[in-house]
């Protein structure tokens, strides 16, 4: 057989002299259309901070100032406050009030009032003001604990570990 034509059939009416009209769309305005968005998976999908996920930004701000920087390491003295790897994920913002402008950057990791930032931010001296916020590993444990935003949260942290659909014969449930 060959194929001469492919696509969906969208609807089909009848015409008062006995023939159909049969109302169609091609496969390739199918494929421009906007599939499903978001993931089946036990991690929450949601970007920190946004409005989906729900957290304040400014709830969890911390603010202080520089006391070292080298490179893409700095310390501050309020990440002692929290946890080793409490910042891990987050950003950090310095507003250059002289420049007027500001700077963002991911933290990488956290360690005692050490902060590793991704990339070092090239006028960043020790003095100067700096804003940074905790990340989030996007599980359902962290958002409760954290974030205390558990009915926010967009994975599905309950998905079964057999799968039923793995081609074996006998599904052993939990």
């Amino acid at each position: 057989a060959v194929t001469i034509w492919s696509g969906r059939v969208l609807g089909a009416s009848w015409d008062g002299s006995g023939k159909a009209k049969i109302n169609c769309e091609p496969l390739s305005s199918a494929l421009k259309r906007t599939g499903l968005r978001r993931l089946y998976s036990r991690n929450c999908p949601y970007d920190l901070y946004s409005g989906e996920c729900g957290v304040s930004r400014g709830t969890h701000e911390v603010s202080d100032t520089v006391v070292d920087v080298t490179g893409a390491t700095l310390n501050v003295a309020n990440a002692a406050s929290y946890s080793d790897g409490y910042f891990n994920g987050g950003f950090l913002t310095v507003y250059f009030v002289s420049k007027s402008y500001n700077e963002s950057r991911m933290i990488v990791n956290h360690v005692g009032t050490t902060l590793y930032l991704d990339v070092a931010i090239a006028d960043l001296t020790a003095g100067d003001s700096v804003l940074f916020y905790p990340g989030c590993d996007h599980t359902l444990n962290t958002c409760n604990v954290k974030f205390a935003n558990s009915l926010n949260y967009g994975g599905c942290p309950f998905i079964p570990d057999v799968n039923p659909f793995d081609g074996s014969p006998i599904f052993w449930g939990d």
